[in-house]
């Protein structure tokens, strides 16, 4: 394997959950096929991964703008 990434990003996390929705669902009379399991998944790992990148860029800017020192382009202080 290579790299690291988020749980739910991962389609073997992704697919279980969802079968287990299908399974509540199917219990609740409401019929959920193999076909419609596989759309949502690919769809939840786009919405997954945009959400993500959303969090990820509110952090940043939130850091920026909570951060106590001003940034500068060179080491020590140097402009």
């Amino acid at each position: 394997m290579d790299g690291t990434k988020w749980i739910l990003l991962s389609r073997g996390v992704l697919g279980p959950l969802l079968s287990l929705v299908g399974l509540w669902l199917a219990s609740q009379g409401i019929e959920f096929g193999a076909e419609d399991q596989a759309a949502i998944v690919d769809k939840a790992d786009v919405v997954v991964g945009a959400m993500t990148s959303i969090v990820g860029t509110i952090v940043g800017l939130w850091g920026r703008v909570s951060a106590k020192k001003t940034l500068t382009l060179m080491p020590g202080g140097g402009s």
